[in-house]
């Protein structure tokens, strides 16, 4: 073969590798597909594009009384709630370009809201007793101490979420469109007796048990299937240094408790327009009568209610002698 060949052949080679090569880089390369957001900058950390088949999360605050519509070319998202701050619509990004759409407000809103009632609303902080079909609905609640608390929305489950208020539980679920009946039921931690009958709890705002602060101071009263109640006693509670006393008393106590509530007229004070919490101390109070959970705290409770509150712990330690001790 002559040099001239030769070169000829080597020229084809390395064209016919250089061809190979650009064909291996265009099968491996990720082919990104564009979101068009309408210029709207709504999403938390949303990206501009993504590869066909990827999870496209678009995450957006939640806005109390409205109900934001998001649509992906033209079809519509239902969200899922995330903490108490977040809303996020789902898709996974076809292998094409596609327009997201955000609408909130007025003409967005449907028409009719639909309603929301209990079988029980003793506990609830401000229950919610309608919403628009697809608005975040957030019940907060109270803490039940030494229960388990369950919320069901017309039969179904609703998630616990996070929420500000370490004192109080928060469930939410998306409004369907109809109305919902909540059934808030508790149970003894464990399924089993006792069965708490009242409760008075105080504690230091702002501290750290584990850090060697202070911990709660408690008394709680139950009823545990004999002729008296158990009354306990918890001093430094949540920190290792806890401990735990128990007496029996008799079982008259628990209508004295229910008597004490309805002299103070405490079933009132969650509904209260003028309130005076006391800084850097955090009181409650709880009793239970005929199945109803009724609660208060200092962050609710009129003018002179720490006052109500000393009485109300005076009225349990009076029990507390060495004869009822077990």
């Amino acid at each position: 073969m002559h040099g001239k060949q030769v070169w000829i052949v080597v020229c084809i080679g390395v064209l016919l590798l250089g061809l190979i090569l650009l064909i291996g880089c265009a099968k491996t390369k990720k082919v990104l597909y564009k979101v068009d957001y309408g210029g709207r900058d709504v999403f938390i950390d949303a990206k501009d594009a993504y590869a066909a088949g990827e999870r496209v999360d678009l995450r957006t605050y939640i806005v109390m009384d409205a109900t934001p519509t998001v649509t992906v070319d033209g079809e519509r998202l239902s969200p899922r709630v995330d903490g108490y701050e977040y809303l996020v619509y789902s898709f996974t990004m076809p292998a094409h370009d596609v327009k997201v759409e955000f609408s909130l407000g007025g003409s967005d809103m449907m028409a009719l809201k639909y309603r929301i009632e209990y079988d029980n609303e003793a506990g609830l902080v401000n229950p919610i007793h309608e919403a628009f079909p697809g608005e975040p609905v957030t019940l907060q609640m109270h803490i039940v101490f030494d229960k388990i608390t369950n919320v069901y929305a017309n039969g179904a489950p609703v998630q616990q979420t996070d929420g500000p208020d370490s004192d109080c539980l928060y469930y939410t679920f998306i409004m369907p469109s109809e109305d919902v009946y909540i059934e808030i039921k508790t149970d003894n931690i464990g399924g089993a007796d006792p069965i708490l009958c009242a409760d008075y709890y105080e504690r230091v705002s702002g501290i750290d048990p584990q850090a060697g602060e202070p911990g709660y101071y408690e008394l709680a009263l139950y009823q545990d299937g004999q002729d008296t109640l158990l009354l306990e006693v918890i001093n430094e509670g949540g920190t290792p240094r806890e401990t735990v006393t128990r007496y029996r008393v008799p079982k008259d106590v628990h209508n004295k408790v229910c008597e004490f509530f309805y002299t103070n007229k405490m079933e009132e004070w969650n509904n209260l327009e003028d309130t005076y919490p006391i800084d850097g101390m955090m009181y409650a109070v709880q009793y239970v009568e005929d199945g109803y959970t009724y609660r208060v705290t200092s962050e609710s409770m009129p003018e002179g209610g720490e006052s109500v509150f000393s009485a109300f712990r005076a009225l349990l330690y009076a029990y507390l002698t060495d004869a009822n001790r077990e």
